[in-house]
């Protein structure tokens, strides 16, 4: 019963084409709480890159901007973006690099704690 409640979790981030295929990721937040779709990764937009759902925005170069010193306010000024919702993509975006990562160099489940290991 257990692995049924886990995995109705992960297949709540697939959305399928009619028929039945695989064609965009929402990844839930890192503690497994479905929130709003505020991020998806599909390979036909942006190259597969986690962008903002609404304006399509590439999540890393958001991620980018602020590690080069701009601020959540700079940003959500220049994107036309709210501030929570920058942030929210940003720490979603960080979790799944941060599970990406794990998952090349241990080959295995690991222990960063994201939702997907």
């Amino acid at each position: 019963m257990a692995i049924k409640e886990a995995l109705k979790d992960y297949l709540k981030m697939v959305r399928r084409d009619e028929k039945g295929n695989p064609v965009r990721l929402f990844p839930l937040d890192t503690r497994g709480r479905d929130q709003e779709e505020t991020v998806f990764i599909d390979p036909k937009v942006c190259f597969g890159r986690m962008v903002i759902k609404e304006q399509g925005i590439p999540v890393d170069a958001l991620s980018e901007r602020l590690d080069a010193g701009d601020t959540l306010e700079e940003l959500s000024e220049d994107y036309g973006i709210e501030k929570e919702v920058i942030k929210r993509a940003i720490i979603r975006f960080a979790a799944w690099e941060v599970h990406i990562f794990c998952r090349q160099k241990f080959r295995k489940k690991c222990d960063c704690e994201s939702l997907w290991c």
